[in-house]
């Protein structure tokens, strides 16, 4: 009974990395790039956000069919 429990974690495991991997390395990496401008300076944070969430956007409304 244990085994097939465990299969059956593998098997959702496996379904929500391979649909969301790509969508949590994508953010991680806007929230890193968000980090290290903001590190630089306020302004260019603020700039590199800014451009960072309309990016977002546009490929959100691409996936979405827009």
């Amino acid at each position: 009974m244990k085994k097939t429990m465990i299969e059956r974690f593998k098997t959702i495991m496996q379904a929500f990395f391979g649909d969301w991997l790509s969508v949590i390395l994508f953010l991680t990496g806007v929230i890193l790039l968000s980090v290290a401008a903001f590190a630089v300076n306020l302004i260019v944070g603020i700039l590199v956000s800014g451009i960072l969430l309309i990016v977002m956007a546009c490929l959100l409304d691409k996936e979405r069919g827009g």
